[in-house]
């Protein structure tokens, strides 16, 4: 399971614009076409035929007029352990290769705190889960709920670096934190109030 590679490569909120409904044509009818068109891709099996995502669709962010609560996504860079453990050995890692002789949570106490140095991030969190579409560790930088414990420049100058040590961006991932449900529709009913 690939990217979604048919959006664009750097945007933090939904993308607004790819919802089908003119100015002029708000109709009931318009509307329900609109609603069903979107819960297709509300159902769970869609939501992970497409994971992970570079930008993550409108509809898999909570929507409070609506009470649309999706599932949870994590934003963030995903690394497995060899590469992680890689990228320690490199010569030009400013981390030591000593603590690849430690456990496995200390090599990713250190990683972590390395990344938060790199990324120019000293007091970001870096909470890391494991992706449930490929079992690689996701480094977190924000959810779908949540957004503002990062700015827009600096998710650009993480991208920036990301691209540049691991040759590969962040993306967004289903979160294994939580149970999903098999379908996150918006009842018809909400949106014809």
């Amino acid at each position: 399971m690939g990217p979604n590679k048919t959006t664009p490569e750097v945007a933090l909120l939904p993308d607004m614009e790819s919802l089908n409904l003119d100015d002029e044509d708000i109709s009931p009818s318009a509307i329900r076409a609109e609603l069903k068109r979107t819960n297709k891709t509300l159902r769970l099996s869609a939501i992970q035929k497409h994971e992970p995502y570079e930008l993550l669709p409108y509809q898999y962010f909570p929507i409070k007029v609506l009470d649309h609560q999706p599932p949870l996504f994590m934003y963030g860079l995903p690394l497995d352990l060899e590469e992680i453990r890689q990228y320690i050995r490199h010569p030009d890692s400013s981390i030591p290769p000593e603590i690849l002789d430690k456990g496995v949570m200390f090599q990713l106490y250190i990683f972590v705190k390395h990344l938060r140095t790199v990324f120019g991030l000293p007091n970001a969190v870096l909470p890391w889960h494991i992706a449930r579409c490929d079992n690689r560790l996701v480094f977190q930088m924000m959810t779908n709920y949540d957004t503002r414990g990062i700015t827009e420049e600096e998710v650009e100058k993480v991208i920036a670096v990301c691209k540049q040590l691991f040759q590969r961006s962040p993306m967004w991932y289903l979160s294994s934190m939580l149970k999903p449900k098999r379908d996150y529709s918006i009842p018809e009913s909400k949106c014809l109030e």
